[in-house]
């Protein structure tokens, strides 16, 4: 039986974080050396954080007339539901952060 070839890795500082020597690999480690500026640059080009949709009407079926939902379900009946727990994460976070990380990716 034949031997996987050993990985190529490229290293770093800490050597607990090395990365795969390929294309995606590379990225990572071009984002791990970024400077906070350079992130936050590349976060712009992509639009991140965007607005959320919360506050927009017709967005949500909780803020969007009951005649216009009737009306965007015969163009369209998906529905997405974004669920998630409201539980107690600590002292530092609300406890509605389940639900609100879901939705953001539904936004997404």
């Amino acid at each position: 039986m034949e031997k996987p070839k050993d990985k190529k890795w490229i290293l770093t500082d800490n050597p607990a974080i090395k990365f795969e020597d390929n294309t995606v690999g590379r990225l990572k480690k071009q984002i791990w050396d970024a400077s906070e500026e350079e992130i936050d640059a590349i976060l712009k080009e992509y639009d991140i954080p965007s607005e959320p949709e919360l506050g927009k009407a017709g967005t949500y079926i909780q803020n969007t007339p009951r005649v216009k939902v009737i009306e965007k379900r015969r163009k369209n009946d998906i529905v997405f539901v974004p669920i998630g727990c409201t539980e107690n994460h600590g002292m530092h976070a609300n406890s509605g952060l389940d639900t609100f990380m879901v939705t953001q990716i539904l936004e997404g």
